[in-house]
């Protein structure tokens, strides 16, 4: 072997041990690129969450920018509704156009919090085109709509006076 033959051998591997380093940073660079995209994404869900939007007469919530506003609807029906808790008779007011009810306070519209039965977002009330429906969000001990248990994340169509079990906590809908 002369000398030449050493060097390129000599250059040869620290040419790969050059092209293993660079390989490294490229790696490392993808995965901060990756992180920093994932905390924009979340921020940017963080953002819209934070917006607060009232529904309109309908129940539809438009997705808009801030400022603008919402077109008044003329002559609409205004339609609302009720949960009637059987076991202590309080009525509570459907608020939203998705109306959550469990027992986790911060994630919920309506909080159950002396059943233990009921899940953290147990269910969903959602208004669609004038129209009730209930949504089980997966819940450990189901919902029932007229004592017929309903399929989880399917919505399920709600009339007035229809009975409504979360868990084994029994409601009553009501549409005024």
């Amino acid at each position: 072997m002369t000398n030449m033959d050493g060097l390129l051998a000599g250059g040869a591997s620290w040419l790969v041990v050059v092209l293993a380093i660079l390989m490294v940073l490229l790696v490392l660079l993808i995965i901060i690129i990756g992180v920093i995209i994932v905390i924009l994404v979340k921020k940017s869900k963080s953002k819209k969450a934070k917006k607060t939007v009232t529904p309109t007469p309908t129940g539809y919530v438009p997705d808009y920018e801030e400022g603008s506003e919402d077109t008044t609807v003329l002559n609409a029906k205004r339609v609302s509704a009720a949960l009637k808790r059987m076991k202590t008779g309080a009525v509570t007011e459907i608020t939203k156009s998705d109306f959550k009810i469990g027992k986790e306070r911060k994630n919920v519209d309506f909080c159950i919090t002396d059943n233990p039965a009921v899940s953290r977002v147990h269910a969903t009330i959602v208004i669609r085109e004038e129209m009730y429906y209930i949504v089980d969000m997966r819940s450990t001990n189901f919902t029932f709509v007229d004592d017929k248990k309903i399929q989880p994340g399917r919505e399920t169509p709600l009339h007035n006076g229809a009975k409504i079990t979360i868990a084994d906590e029994d409601f009553i809908f009501q549409i005024r």
